[in-house]
């Protein structure tokens, strides 16, 4: 990958034409060779196109923010009636009861972000006055790392303290889940443990093949209370058709990173050997920061791109739905694709660091 071009997207495979068309990259390859020109050249050096690990916005000349992969999203490629590629994605928003995920998509030389329904067939977009459909399309998404120890980039979510007046120093615990029987548990691991521990019936079990969640800047930790869960949780696994959300809670022995669902009393963690159901716990959700008027936070996370200039992501609220879309200051406020048409929020909130 060329220095200082960071990837915003690892899984769409599509590369640009002359006529400002992205298609699959195969076609190109069979299309009859082009006579080459100034103008060609232009274009290019405007739309930058992707290279084979996946789409790239280059920073150079168009003003995209340096951001090491930390701090670069997750975007997973989806499409209609394959539930599995929603397993990881991070919920935005909420229309008609239904979950929102942030989408993008590639559109005439550009990558436009927009929102995604399960039942929508594409990523809807709000564009010169209308509602559009894109795709193919990439989803918003965690991102969990199958492992047989802990990846340097993995999050980490507490610490096992040492004994008082000991040596030994706190060790390091990092997110992770496996799957048991007929669910995916999430639980903790540290460097160095044979497997990711979580709490099943009142007891710590170890699973030796696991995944461990990678470390975002614009994912943050938010007290919560039971049953009443924030509604952009992570999710980290789920039992019996039942999502369960990543959380933390504190003990005697640390802090340890567990997991807890909508109907549970508490974060279920392990600490000596045992499952422990704490009622005071933290839980994983993505970073907002308020805005209106069309600006965008400094830590802003950039998303896509059109002629316009860099695209953020944003959610606001419409009556009694948190919509999602995009921002940048040439769009005066967050860009909705919905009801057919292009609506703007005046007041919303941009993913940031």
């Amino acid at each position: 990958m060329e220095a200082g071009r960071p990837p915003i997207g690892p899984t769409i495979d599509l590369e640009a034409r002359r006529d400002g068309v992205w298609v699959p990259r195969e076609i190109v390859r069979k299309a009859p060779p082009r006579r080459r020109s100034w103008r060609w050249l232009r274009w290019l050096l405007w739309t930058l196109p992707a290279v084979s690990a996946g789409l790239v916005i280059g920073a150079v000349g168009l003003g995209l923010p340096q951001q090491s992969q930390a701090q670069t999203p997750s975007w997973r490629a989806a499409a209609k009636g394959d539930p599995a590629k929603l397993a990881d994605a991070v919920v935005v928003g909420s229309e008609s009861g239904l979950a929102l995920y942030a989408c993008r998509g590639p559109y005439r030389g550009g990558i436009e972000v927009g929102r995604y329904r399960e039942d929508f067939s594409a990523c809807h977009v709000g564009k010169a006055g209308h509602e559009i459909e894109v795709a193919p399309f990439e989803i918003l998404s965690a991102d969990w790392e199958m492992s047989s120890g802990v990846p340097a980039a993995s999050l980490v979510g507490g610490e096992l303290v040492g004994a008082h007046g000991s040596a030994v120093a706190n060790v390091p615990l990092y997110p992770c889940r496996a799957v048991y029987r007929d669910g995916l548990h999430p639980g903790e691991i540290a460097a160095g443990s044979r497997g990711c521990s979580f709490g099943f019936g009142g007891r710590m079990l170890t699973v030796d093949t696991y995944s461990v969640l990678q470390a975002v800047s614009w994912m943050t930790w938010v007290p919560a209370v039971s049953h009443a869960l924030p509604p952009t949780a992570v999710v980290g696994g789920q039992e019996g058709g039942e999502a369960f959300f990543v959380c933390r809670a504190h003990d005697a022995t640390g802090l340890h990173p567990g997991k807890v669902k909508q109907t549970q009393l508490g974060c279920s963690i392990v600490s000596d050997g045992q499952e422990v159901v704490e009622k005071r716990f933290e839980v994983l959700v993505s970073r907002w920061v308020v805005s209106s008027g069309g600006a965008v936070p400094v830590a802003a996370v950039a998303a896509g791109l059109d002629s316009t200039g860099i695209q953020y992501l944003c959610r606001g609220q419409s009556k009694d739905m948190l919509q999602v879309g995009m921002v940048n200051a040439a769009a005066g406020g967050c860009q909705v694709g919905m009801q057919g048409g292009d609506i703007g929020l005046e007041d919303y909130e941009v993913l940031s660091q």
